[in-house]
């Protein structure tokens, strides 16, 4: 029955609002609904109250904001959560195109323990009620503990800025991990021998389960990889998991529901084990075969199982498990694999097979690091490509050409003789004569480089496709065949982190177009759980490389995720005394000399790449929380500093790595001086950090830390006369400027004398790793946007845009060519020019809550982007033709923007065919340096300028 309690509280035009204080719900009911008579009414009311049920009192409904794109820790529906407060995310969609200026005023979480109980809205674990905030993003769960294997359903809805309230999202669900040691029933459990170290480990167990199971729950880490299988069928489709850790401090295990894998009755869990970065075979440049983690593959399982009376039941890993060795003989994560088809066993994995052949595991030691959950993008197989090319350059040698780089693997098919081997052998570059290149000029004196073996089996056949190794490769060269194998014979595979696409890129050049491909390719090419990594050398993460490319890899990616696990890992590589090794995951190399020295081959800039990471992540996703988990390393990394200057001056070790004119070190600029900006950089960090986080004393602490930096760099290496820091180097002019160094009385003449050199070298960069995006940035907030364009894309060395001049489809670690691999992250590090720059799109404030739209015209007609911050997508879209410019902006809801209009008088502008000072919801702030300045809110607008 309808509560006796009700009145008539307000008449809308049209409408009637019937209160029902009893239920606190408010119903609206169209007037022409009501029929003459008491009961009519009541009938009617009851059928609206129960239609709105859940609606707070006095609210009024029909927002035209839509709650989209829910995330948990960044991730969609993620599955084994270890953090005590996720932080949840959405993004707002309007309805209605045309509208303008809409936000967020307030928000409202349901989350639920089960689907039933989110769908009746009891946020039985947590109701937020409404919450009066604009945030829809980074809002940290609040609500009951959170116990391990908790399965959480949670919506969202929101109050836009006149009141009304939207829709519920659709659900989404996240769950909670094994929080504790002891929620882990099963052991680390491995072979029982490893007289051959490099094969590749079966395990198994066959299994009974009474009834079929009503959820299923895997939680598995298996070092160096694994892939799991139940009854036959492999487990998700991760490759190369679980991503690479220092597994002395942290080991990263997955989550998987297998509720539709198992089945009443007999079952069997399979597992192959690879050696991986746990256990490497083939010794290397950087030692990692003699890592102080290295140890014989392992496996530690648990899978929790629900049934539908309740009851549960856990089978894990321990000693009743047996393993044997298959048909992979050899994996190294360098090396390649080995297969020998001759040792294959058909249904292993199933519940039928017998095993009584077979060994039993044994209990073996846990490695040193914590546990915690994959948080992140797995690795996946994203592209299969086939071969443009099959030659024979040489009787018996066949060389395929997949025409573009890749990395992963390849697939191979082939028959002849029982026993016969063939060989694969991987790489980027070909000799004069058509061979593969197959010399690593960094480790192929130390061993088997990038090599796969195929032994056919007793039927004279065979498949090639590894599965513990990946490569850096365009070119497969096979030998040992009897015949000249079919070009469909073999397909390649490409394997990097499966991070999902965030924004989009077009120009009215070609070469720049493709310029944006091959900086997607090569962000891609280079991110296996790390980013940042040359992948065919060395498949080392070096900091700088992931420093220079992230904001490319952020404006290309949802990259949040990986570059958090990639904080974490700089963390976990810091030494007690404060330093960060150039390389992370490390082994030991490049830790500090006895007495704290610092080593060859690391710098400040190279170990700035933590507080840089923390910062960016604040910057572009509002990321409070990573801050805080890395200020105290910040800290420490820039106290370690400190120790190793001399009057506040720091003169080691890497410097402008592959400056113009150098094959490694610099020549131009001098070491002390990019070093003691690093420094300078690290220490105002710190400021930064302290003040966001309310920590007063420490702020002042390093700030007068940095003034001191300063001061000393000035003392020493400025001549006021000149205006030069040191001669023909434009990467000292730049940082004193772009990192705010240079004495204010003196920046117009430090400025003037960069535009000099950039000219004296006919527009062209001079710089290396260190100075070249503060450059191309820098010109364009210095008031030269044209030369920094004009510098970014020269055509010829040193230049981005003849780095794909000869087709290559990734970019290389060198502008001038002189060294490096043309298959290496640097270069992507453009990336960010063609959305910050040309397309102008910024962030004004963490998150992108404020856009600055600000393009960079060049001789372009026209562009476009796209972006997908954690905020909604922004567009820029500019085109000018004649004497007319025009700019077409999405801002998305919840968000602000100030744009940038190249004209001298508004009386030029128009938006939407109106004049600028008609048209609704636009602010004009100023007109200034020829462009007028507006504000907008969220909404599409349309503005032509006429110049």
């Amino acid at each position: 029955m309808l509560p006796v309690d009700r009145e008539v509280k307000m008449e809308i035009p049209g409408k009637i609002v019937v209160d029902v204080r009893a239920e606190r719900k408010a119903s609206v009911i169209p007037r022409g609904l009501l029929r003459p008579g008491r009961a009519g009414q009541i009938l009617v009311a009851i059928i609206f109250v129960l239609a709105v049920k859940g609606q707070p009192r006095n609210e009024l409904p029909g927002s035209t904001l839509k709650p989209l794109a829910l995330r948990c820790e960044y991730l969609q529906n993620p599955l084994g959560i270890d953090v005590a407060h996720p932080r949840l995310g959405w993004v707002l969609e309007s309805r209605e195109p045309d509208e303008r200026g809409q936000k967020q005023t307030a928000f409202q979480v349901l989350v639920a323990s089960s689907e039933a109980s989110l769908r009746a809205d009891q946020g039985d674990l947590w109701d937020s009620g409404k919450t009066v905030s604009e945030q829809s993003a980074q809002v940290v769960y609040a609500g009951k503990p959170l116990l391990s294997r908790t399965r959480c359903w949670w919506k969202v809805r929101v109050w836009d800025n006149q009141g009304r309230l939207s829709a519920w999202s659709a659900p989404a669900t996240w769950s909670m991990g094994l929080l504790n040691p002891s929620d882990w029933q099963g052991q680390w459990i491995g072979a029982s021998t490893h007289e051959q170290d490099g094969y590749a480990i079966l395990l198994r167990l066959p299994t009974t389960l009474a009834q079929r199971p009503a959820l299923a729950t895997a939680y598995v880490c298996g070092l160096g990889y694994y892939e799991l299988y139940l009854n036959g069928k492999r487990v998700g489709d991760h490759v190369l998991d679980p991503g690479f850790t220092d597994y002395d401090k942290r080991v990263l295990y997955v989550t998987y529901d297998v509720t539709d894998l198992l089945r009443q009755g007999a079952n069997a869990i399979g597992v192959i084990l690879g050696n991986g970065w746990y256990h490497p075979q083939t010794p290397d440049l950087f030692g990692f075969d003699k890592a102080p983690w290295k140890r014989p593959p392992r496996l530690l399982l648990n899978i929790d199982v629900e049934f539908p009376d309740g009851t549960r039941q856990t089978i894990s890993s321990d000693s009743s498990w047996k393993w044997s060795t298959g048909p992979i003989v050899f994996n190294c994560i360098r090396g390649g694999e080995t297969y020998d088809a001759r040792l294959e066993k058909p249904e292993w994995n199933q519940a039928n097979y017998s095993d009584s052949k077979w060994n039993f595991a044994v209990v073996v030691p846990a490695p040193k690091g914590r546990l915690r959950a994959q948080q992140m993008p797995p690795l996946r197989i994203t592209e299969s490509v086939k071969p443009v090319k099959l030659t024979e350059p040489r009787p018996g040698i066949y060389v395929f050409d997949l025409g573009v780089n890749l990395t992963g693997w390849a697939r191979f098919e082939a028959a002849g003789e029982p026993g016969q081997k063939i060989t694969l052998e991987f790489n980027e570059v070909l000799n004069p004569d058509g061979t593969l290149d197959t010399k690593n000029s960094h480790s192929h004196t130390y061993g088997r480089y990038q090599t796969g073996e195929l032994i056919l089996s007793r039927n004279g056949k065979g498949v090639f496709e590894p599965r513990f190794t990946y490569h850096g490769f365009r070119y497969v060269q096979i030998t040992g065949l009897k015949r000249k194998p079919s070009i469909t014979s073999l397909v390649g595979f490409g394997v990097h982190t499966d991070w999902e696409l965030a924004g989009g890129f077009s120009c009215s050049n070609p070469k720049i177009n493709q310029l944006q491909k091959a900086v997607r390719r090569t962000l891609s090419n280079c991110a296996h759980s790390i980013p940042g990594e040359e992948p065919t050398r060395e498949k080392m993460g070096w900091t700088q490389d992931g420093l220079n490319t992230m904001e490319a890899a952020i404006y290309n990616f949802d990259a949040a995720a990986l570059y958090t696990k990639y904080l974490f890992d700089m963390i976990d590589a810091q030494e007690a005394n404060g330093h960060v090794p150039p390389i992370v995951p490390t082994n030991g190399w490049g830790r500090t000399k006895p007495g704290g020295a610092p080593p060859d081959y690391s710098d400040p800039w190279w170990g700035g790449t933590l507080p840089y990471v923390a910062e960016k992540l604040y910057e572009y996703y509002g990321d409070r929380r990573v801050i805080e988990e890395a200020y105290e390393p910040m800290k420490r990394w820039v106290d370690y500093l400190g120790t190793t200057a001399n009057d506040h001056l720091i003169d080691w070790w890497l410097g402008d790595w592959l400056e113009i004119g150098a094959p490694g070190r610099p020549k131009r600029t001098p070491i002390i001086q990019t070093s003691t900006a690093g420094y300078y950089y690290c220490a105002m960090a710190v400021v930064r950090a302290a003040n966001l986080l309310g920590k007063p004393d420490d702020a002042q602490k390093y700030r007068r830390l940095a003034e001191e930096i300063k001061a000393s760099f000035n003392q020493h290496f400025l001549d006021d006369a000149t205006g030069l820091y040191a001669k023909d180097s434009q990467t000292s002019q730049v940082l004193s400027l772009y990192l705010d160094m240079a004495p204010t009385r003196e920046r117009d003449l430090i400025l003037l004398r960069l535009i000099e050199d950039i000219h004296q070298h006919k527009d062209h960069m001079t710089t290396g790793f260190v100075g070249v995006m503060p450059l191309l940035h820098g010109l364009v907030d210095w008031g030269y946007p044209d030369l920094a364009y004009k510098v970014a894309m020269q055509e010829d060395v040193p230049g981005f845009l003849q780095m794909i001049a000869d087709g290559n489809s990734t970019l290389g670690e060198s502008l001038d060519n002189i060294s490096g691999s043309r298959h290496h992250p640097f270069g992507a590090c453009i990336g960010s020019f063609l959305f910050r720059e040309i397309a102008g799109i910024r962030p004004a404030a963490p998150g992108f809550q404020k856009i600055a739209i600000l393009p960079v015209l060049g001789d372009l007609a026209w562009a476009k982007a796209n972006y997908d911050s954690i905020h909604g997508r922004i567009v820029s879209e500019w085109k000018r033709e004649a004497d007319r410019f025009t700019l077409n902006v999405i801002v998305p809801p919840n968000a602000t923007a100030t744009v940038y209009l190249p004209a001298n008088a508004t009386e030029a502008i128009t938006e939407g065919g109106k004049p600028i000072n008609q048209a609704p919801a636009i602010e004009l702030l100023r007109v200034e340096d020829g462009r007028a300045i507006v504000a907008i809110g969220s909404g599409q607008y349309s503005f032509a300028a006429n110049q």
